[in-house]
């Protein structure tokens, strides 16, 4: 009864300035009422009656067309959050394999091994800025153009392999901060909700 209570305070003022002309009409249907009982009738029956029919039709219409827009707006909203947790869940997770990578490199690797690694590190790379740019294009340049050195290395693999490490670590700080400063937007509307 509470929750009922609660609905009819809210259904009126719903209507806005379409409140007026309700109350206004109304008003006019209750005389022509009054006025038909009395016998003084100013306006034939008819007129009144069609009156509060259409008011008791309209009155309806107006308050389910704002509660079709707010669920809507709320649908949107939806949408979009799972879109994003989604989308959040699938950087964590490349995120994820980018540490495997590094973590790969941490020990001197045999050349064979070295080439097959760097294409890995290349994929990685080239997959992550497609994800960053579903997300947005400036997410995706921020990833993209890393401040990286080019340090004179020894030839060899092993000053290439350092590179590379120094590489994906950047990108992995910069992925996490990324993933960090996109969580606000998921918890915001209902902060009980971290499922």
């Amino acid at each position: 009864m509470k929750e009922f209570l609660k609905s009819i305070s809210e259904y009126f003022p719903s209507f806005g300035r379409w409140a007026w002309v309700l109350l206004v009409d109304f008003l006019v249907a209750g005389a022509q009422i009054v006025a038909d009982l009395l016998g003084s009738l100013f306006l034939p029956s008819w007129v009144w009656q069609a009156q509060v029919g259409i008011t008791l039709v309209i009155a309806p219409l107006i308050a389910f067309h704002k509660v079709r827009l707010n669920r809507d707006a709320a649908r949107k909203q939806l949408k979009f959050r799972e879109w994003m947790r989604g989308l959040l869940l699938d950087l964590a997770q490349h995120r994820s394999a980018g540490v495997a990578l590094r973590n790969q490199a941490l020990q001197p690797l045999r050349r064979n091994i070295f080439t097959s690694w760097a294409a890995q590190v290349q994929q990685w790379h080239n997959d992550l800025k497609l994800k960053a740019e579903s997300l947005s294009d400036f997410e995706a340049e921020v990833l993209r153009t890393l401040n990286w050195l080019k340090p004179v290395y020894s030839p060899g693999v092993a000053g290439q392999q350092v590179q590379l490490v120094s590489e994906l670590n950047e990108t992995l700080e910069r992925l996490t901060e990324l993933i960090a400063s996109y969580r606000p937007i998921l918890w915001q509307s209902s902060p009980g909700d971290r499922s």
